[in-house]
């Protein structure tokens, strides 16, 4: 059961992604985003649990994922560390946001948007009318960012995170026609 989200936060979408951007990171070459490889499960699996704790996603649920045939899973890497990853299910239609978490260390940096942009970038390669997700109501940070991206608030999910009893809010990106 959902519920319709009436002027949530107050904040208004502005005109989404910013092509050409520099990638942070500490390294001489910056940081990166890449697809995901096998021997990258363990540092997922951490960042996961770093991200959400209780609600992370057992390891392996994060393999079953990264094995679905319609899924595209990244990793932000800087020197050689994973400081963050994402996914998203791409489909004709629509393709969902499946997961995306940030090192906690590196949050703020420009890593979440970085992964967002891939995100939705495979979405738009795939087809997809439009990208969705499902945040957490509390997530400011996150919410914010998905807001800066162009998703708009459509309604609100009760009980979606079923351990910790949190309402999320469904965001949807319009691609345009």
């Amino acid at each position: 059961m959902t519920e319709p989200v009436d002027e949530m936060r107050g904040a208004t979408p502005n005109a989404g992604a910013q092509p050409g951007r520099t990638l942070p990171g500490s390294g001489a070459d910056g940081g990166r985003i890449r697809r995901v490889e096998a021997e990258d499960i363990a540092q997922i699996a951490e960042l996961d649990r770093l991200g959400f704790g209780d609600e992370a996603w057992p390891q392996e649920m994060i393999v079953a994922e990264l094995a679905a045939p319609s899924g595209r899973y990244f990793v932000a890497e800087d020197g050689g560390q994973l400081v963050g990853y994402g996914g998203i299910r791409v489909g004709k239609r629509d393709s969902e946001v499946m997961t995306i978490a940030v090192d906690p260390a590196e949050q703020g940096r420009g890593w979440g948007r970085a992964l967002m942009e891939k995100l939705i970038e495979a979405g738009a390669e795939a087809g997809s009318v439009r990208v969705w997700l499902i945040v957490a109501e509390d997530a400011e940070p996150a919410y914010n960012l998905y807001l800066s991206l162009g998703f708009v608030p459509v309604e609100r999910v009760p009980g979606y995170y079923r351990l910790s009893a949190r309402d999320g809010i469904l965001m949807v990106l319009a691609f345009n026609q």
